[in-house]
C-alpha cells in the first residue's frame, strides 16, 4: 500500500519515517548555492522589476491560479529551465519510489508535484529542482510546505540515485523559501520578499546558478 501523498506529509513526519534531519544550523550545501553571485541581463532586469511592480499592488488579492500565471510564471520564464530535447519545467506529474522506511521497511512514496526541473520532454526521467506550495500569504492551510517539498525531492533521491543534492523552493505569497537536500539532511533558507528589489535578483541568481547546474551536469555526466 502507498504512503499517503505528498501534500499530506509535515517535515516531522518525513524525519520520523524516513530517517532524516532537518538542519537548522549553516548547511553547506544551501550557504554554496546561495552565496553564487550570477551575472543578471539588465533586460532580464527590467522584466522582473515590471513583474515585482505588479506583485507589491496584488500581492494580497492573488488567490493560487493568479499568483502562479501572474507572478511565479513570468519569473521562471526569464530563466527559461529548457534545453533542446535534453531537458525541461514540468507540471503537475505524478512521480513515486519505493522508499526504505526508518524501521527498515519499505512503502511506495508517490504524490504529484506543481513542478519540477528534469530530463526529458515528454516524461520527467532525472528531476534536478522542485518547485512547490504557490498558496497566497494570506490563505489559512494546514499544509506544511517544507515537509511536502522533502517528500518529494526524497523521492527523486531515491530515483537518481546518484548521491548529489537535490534542490528546491516553495512559495507563499511573496516569499520564497530555497531548500537543499543531502544525503538524509536537508535545510531550508530564510524567506526572501519578491516584492523587494535586491530580494528578487537574489531569487533570480539562485534560479540561474541552478540553471547552469543542471546544464553543466547534463554536459559531463552520462545520465
Amino acid at each position: 500500500m502507498a504512503l499517503k501523498p505528498f501534500e499530506k506529509w509535515k517535515y516531522e513526519e518525513v524525519n520520523k519515517t524516513f530517517g532524516y534531519a532537518r538542519i537548522y544550523s549553516d548547511f553547506a550545501p544551501l550557504v554554496y548555492w546561495l552565496s553564487k553571485k550570477i551575472a543578471l541581463n539588465e533586460n532580464d532586469i527590467l522584466v522582473a522589476e515590471i513583474l515585482r511592480g505588479r506583485l507589491v499592488i496584488a500581492v494580497n488579492g492573488y488567490n493560487e491560479d493568479e499568483l502562479k500565471m501572474q507572478f511565479i510564471a513570468p519569473i521562471l520564464s526569464i530563466v527559461n529551465f529548457s534545453r533542446f530535447d535534453e531537458y525541461r519545467l514540468f507540471s503537475q506529474r505524478k512521480i513515486s519510489a519505493v522508499a526504505p522506511l526508518k524501521d527498515g521497511t519499505t512503502d511506495i512514496l508517490t504524490g504529484r508535484v506543481e513542478a519540477m526541473v528534469a530530463l526529458g520532454v515528454q516524461n520527467p526521467q532525472h528531476p534536478y529542482f522542485f518547485i512547490h506550495e504557490y498558496k497566497p500569504l494570506n490563505k489559512s492551510t494546514p499544509s506544511d510546505p517544507l515537509g511536502q517539498l522533502v517528500a518529494a525531492m526524497i523521492v527523486a533521491q531515491i530515483t537518481n540515485n546518484d548521491e548529489k543534492p537535490i534542490y528546491g523552493l516553495y512559495v507563499r505569497g511573496e516569499f520564497w523559501v530555497f531548500v537543499v537536500l543531502n544525503g538524509k539532511e536537508y535545510a531550508e533558507s530564510k524567506p526572501y520578499n519578491a516584492t523587494q528589489a535586491d530580494d528578487l535578483k537574489l531569487i533570480l541568481q539562485a534560479l540561474f546558478w541552478v540553471k547552469q547546474y543542471i546544464e553543466h551536469r547534463i554536459d559531463t555526466e552520462n545520465i
